[in-house]
């Protein structure tokens, strides 16, 4: 899951044989938005495409059944991009009628975009919770930059019109490794979790924070 993707970096994916051996894109050209702030326009295609984006890369052995965006009521052209992958019921031959949904996003960036940024995350668990046609979603996964800017959103995903877990905070983390005084923790903060960054924590004023 990326974001912040910018067509150049597209580029040099698309271009890179390792990628190409071993993964699916979701795109292979930035997306196309009809608004948004941060954005340009394109003479060739007659659009307005977002200046930077999210991408999924999907393994080549794991099957796709679905494969969409959703475009977010959004001042800055933000959006979900959604991918399902159907899941093995038994080991016959029958179809799969299960199938897992990832979600990555970017939500509304600074701290004007709150309300927008709240929104945006009940919508993204409507996706995650929602149908796929001849598909049963059977679980859902969203990772990206949620932009959770202000400690008050810091319990967004409990709210009851979301009602999403955080894999770091609502789960029991695992213990932090014992360390000899001459050892490094090369876990970057697997213990911690990181959900709101690995970042310095001195307080800045409306200092950024992202549950990635």
């Amino acid at each position: 899951m990326f974001q912040e993707l910018r067509q150049e970096s597209l580029e040099v994916i698309l271009e890179d044989k390792w990628a190409q051996q071993n993964f699916i894109l979701s795109d292979r050209e930035p997306p196309c938005f009809l608004y948004g702030d941060n954005e340009s326009f394109d003479e060739e295609t007659d659009c307005i495409s977002s200046q930077y984006f999210t991408l999924m890369m999907i393994l080549r052995t794991l099957p796709i059944s679905n494969c969409f965006r959703v475009t977010f009521v959004s001042e800055m052209g933000r959006d979900a991009l959604v991918v399902d992958i159907p899941v093995s019921e038994d080991h016959g031959p029958k179809e799969s009628k299960r199938s897992l949904r990832l979600c990555t996003t970017h939500l509304e960036s600074l701290y004007t975009g709150k309300e927008l940024r709240f929104r945006q995350l009940v919508q993204v668990s409507a996706l995650l919770k929602g149908s796929s046609q001849g598909q049963r979603i059977c679980g859902g996964l969203v990772g990206g930059d949620m932009n959770l800017v202000d400690p008050s959103e810091h319990n967004n995903h409990r709210a009851p019109a979301v009602g999403l877990k955080d894999v770091w905070e609502d789960e029991t983390a695992p213990a932090p490794p014992v360390l000899k005084p001459f050892q490094k923790d090369i876990t970057y903060g697997k213990a911690r979790g990181n959900t709101w960054g690995s970042e310095s924590r001195r307080r800045r004023a409306n200092s950024r924070a992202s549950l990635d």
